[in-house]
């Protein structure tokens, strides 16, 4: 049986439907499930994960849009960006310690803060290793606090 008989057959695999007016994203309740799979994952077979949450200063769907690009072109392919409410999502990086998260972290802030966007961020570590925190960025030269 081939990939595209597989995936058509029904077994295995089941295809997310994701956010429907936003690319490449999850939405709450997809997210709040691969979350759920990779924390049982990692508990049965001793492995790290992080969730890094970017919190959007802008309750604008353009700005969350604008996230998932730049995240899109970030992320590995076992990465997971999802959509937790109008401000925040967050991006699930399995087999990625607290040190690499923010690493990954500090890459997206960056290309935020180069596209002129404004987000704060929050980065969670399983299991933990006392780097998991929060972090703001600073301001583009000619932003203003929202």
């Amino acid at each position: 049986m081939g990939l595209r008989e597989f995936l058509g057959s029904g077994k295995g695999l089941q295809k997310l439907k994701g956010h429907p007016h936003l690319p490449h994203i999850l939405s709450a309740t997809e997210l709040e499930f691969e979350v759920a799979r990779e924390n049982y994952r990692a508990i049965r077979h001793g492995r790290v994960f992080s969730l890094v949450v970017f919190i959007s200063r802008v309750d604008h769907q353009t700005q969350i849009a604008r996230l998932a690009e730049i995240v899109h072109d970030s992320k590995r392919i076992t990465d997971v960006l999802g959509r937790m409410d109008s401000t925040r999502a967050a991006v699930l990086l399995p087999e990625t310690g607290g040190q690499d998260a923010w690493v990954f972290t500090e890459r997206v802030l960056e290309q935020l803060a180069e596209a002129r966007l404004r987000f704060d961020s929050e980065v969670y570590a399983y299991p933990h290793e006392g780097v998991a925190g929060q972090h703001t960025p600073r301001m583009s030269a000619g932003m203003s606090d929202v």
